[in-house]
């Protein structure tokens, strides 16, 4: 069936109830995989240490609090939400066709950038109004970054799979050295996810409109 090798196209209004409807169920998966998550540190006393330091077995115990328990609650909560996510792609990928699939993955890298952008701006507003110049600027810094595969999918789009494929390295190498770098991880980890996703929507397309090619069409 030529038609379902090639898919079919999405219109605007198919896509934004897509992307709402998606939204939703993220929000939702995210909520209650952190609360999850925050329920098995609490039961399993993850992340307790002794207090005082080095005490005798049965001592007392400080367990995180504040952002020891909301960095592992927005990390936990980017999960479930990146699940959501892939399977609603996933049933994209499967019905919609080439063009469609490469329209998604820029929509996705748009999600990424903002993900990135808006926590490396507020951080670069904050920090340039306490007149601290230098953290400001690493600020920016990382929101350009974030969105750097978006602008190479605009300006340069032959070079956008190498261009993600290389920033991808740094949020990875933050999620491996989560223990140095904890404050980073609730970003890191959902910016790795989408770019991954935006990778393989990007593989997706591609063998699509290769096997559309490859099909024969058939006259009724």
């Amino acid at each position: 069936m030529p038609e379902r090798a090639a898919g079919r196209r999405f219109s605007k209004l198919e896509l934004l109830v897509l992307y709402v409807v998606t939204g939703c169920v993220a929000v939702v998966a995210g909520v209650a995989t952190a609360l999850v998550g925050l329920l098995a540190l609490s039961a399993f006393r993850l992340g307790c240490r002794p207090a005082g330091g080095d005490v005798a077995p049965g001592g007392a115990s400080t367990c995180p609090d504040g952002t020891g328990l909301v960095l592992p609650a927005f990390t936990f909560g980017a999960v479930g939400a990146l699940a959501a996510l892939v399977a609603a792609l996933a049933l994209v990928t499967r019905w919609a066709d080439a063009p469609t699939i490469l329209h998604v993955s820029r929509h996705v890298m748009w999600l990424a950038a903002l993900v990135g952008a808006v926590p490396g701006l507020t951080y670069a507003g904050l920090a340039l109004t306490a007149a601290a110049t230098q953290p400001g600027l690493w600020g920016l810094a990382a929101a350009l970054f974030c969105a750097l595969p978006l602008a190479t999918s605009y300006f340069c789009p032959r070079w956008t799979t190498r261009v993600l494929a290389v920033c991808l390295v740094v949020p990875l190498l933050v999620v491996a050295m989560g223990w140095w770098l904890a404050l980073l991880v609730p970003i890191a980890v959902p910016l790795a996810g989408l770019w991954l996703i935006t990778l393989w929507l990007g593989h997706e397309a591609g063998r699509k409109r290769s096997r559309s090619k490859s099909t024969p069409i058939s006259v009724a």
